[in-house]
């Protein structure tokens, strides 16, 4: 498995923007020392290939920047999984992980809400350890929409996304 010394001998971190670049010429013209280290997959993160292997670059900063592997998840706080700058990155759990994410977009499109219509009224809902939780109906998306903010900043803390 890489180490960190490793790493540190082959690439070069800036947590302020979050770009690895190579410190050594590699095999290839991509690995250039000074060149910007990994590609964009078209998942949205940066992966950088060392040695054979790839590895997402979220998890290369936090090797690089604490010397060990992270225990979890890589969590990007602005849910922009190429934004690999150390203030944009946290250790999550995998629950943790899927609080932070974007609402998809259904017919209501807003985190939280559906639309019942046998009652004609908007229903909230939240899902807590696996578990889908009734908030109460509301006559407005914008109603069960704020019941459902409040329960995810009870529930999720720091990892609650309203949107």
């Amino acid at each position: 498995m890489l180490t960190d010394s490793k790493l540190r001998s082959l690439l070069s971190y800036n947590p302020t923007t979050g770009v690895f670049t190579w410190l050594v010429d590699g095999r290839n013209q991509h690995q250039r020392a000074g060149a910007k280290a990994g590609c964009l997959a078209p998942d949205g993160r940066y992966k950088i290939g060392i040695e054979g292997k790839r590895y997402l670059g979220s998890r290369l900063a936090v090797l690089y920047m604490t010397g060990q592997w992270p225990p979890r998840l890589v969590d990007h706080i602005n849910l922009d999984a190429s934004d690999n700058r150390w203030c944009n990155l946290r250790d999550a759990s995998s629950s943790e992980n899927l609080h932070n994410m974007r609402a998809k977009n259904g017919r209501v499109g807003l985190k939280g809400v559906v639309f019942d219509p046998y009652t004609g009224r908007y229903r909230a809902r939240i899902k807590v350890h696996y578990k889908n939780l009734h908030l109460g109906r509301f006559d407005t998306a914008e109603e069960a929409h704020a019941a459902y903010v409040a329960a995810a900043k009870m529930y999720y803390g720091e990892f609650a996304r309203a949107k």
